[in-house]
């Protein structure tokens, strides 16, 4: 079941090519891009400037200057409601771990299905609703 307003999405990816696809997508998918940073550090850089948290970050696990797992691990610190999913080309078993071990509520393989991202970060949305 969609939401009747739409979700705030922040997405971080070193690529600029890929993230930039991914935030056009999410956007005609109908979630609200709230902010876009190429790296864990800017990212988080920009969360601290927001008024309202975004309710997901898409972290890319392998980025420059703060990774993926590094991020995740200082957002959960301040804001524990922000629910994480991480991405990355790499879905092996230690890598997945490492997401998971980071404090990553979910892990996708990029360049998955769209309509599978949509239903996964409807469900991460549902569950930051509902965690304390």
């Amino acid at each position: 079941m969609e939401p009747e307003h739409r979700i705030r999405v922040a997405v971080a990816d070193d690529h600029t090519a890929y993230r930039n696809a991914l935030c056009h997508h999410l956007h005609l998918l109908g979630f609200d891009v709230v902010l876009s940073a190429e790296n864990g550090a800017q990212l988080i850089n920009a969360l601290e400037t927001l008024e309202v948290p975004p309710a997901v970050c898409i972290i890319d696990m392998n980025m420059p200057v703060v990774n993926g797992a590094t991020a995740a691990r200082q957002i959960k610190s301040k804001w524990r409601e922000i629910k994480i999913l991480a991405m990355s080309m790499d879905i092996s078993t230690e890598q997945i771990s490492n997401a998971r071990s980071a404090g990553a509520d979910a892990f996708l393989e990029k360049g998955c299905d769209p309509e599978h991202l949509k239903t996964l970060l409807y469900q991460l949305s549902e569950k930051q609703k509902q965690d304390p």
